[in-house]
């Protein structure tokens, strides 16, 4: 292995790490997006002109959220699985280790 590259545990928690700052990231966008509907209906109340297109707007921007929500899912689980195989990367250096004492 070169000097200075990571190894692979390390790569996989960083791997992690990312991974979780994407789903905060989608969390929020999602959480900004039913702002937007919500701001979107109100001002539908007030506006019988735009109300119609207002409304469908919000529709969308609900929706938007939903897929937001749905891919935070998917990162939170693309970063159990590079936990899991940071995990099992140390549990294999350390058999590796025991065996080289031996």
């Amino acid at each position: 292995m070169k000097k200075g590259s990571p190894n692979i545990k390390e790569a996989c928690r960083a791997e992690a790490g990312a991974a979780r700052s994407q789903a905060d990231a989608a969390r929020k966008r999602a959480a900004a997006l039913r702002d937007v509907a919500r701001a979107r209906i109100a001002s539908a109340a007030g506006d019988p002109d735009r109300a119609e297109r207002l409304r469908n707007e919000a529709g969308f921007a609900r929706r938007e959220a939903e897929l937001q929500e749905a891919n935070a899912r998917v990162y939170e689980a693309e970063a159990a699985r590079a936990d899991a195989q940071a995990d099992a990367e140390e549990a294999i250096s350390a058999r590796k280790a025991t065996k080289m004492r031996r």
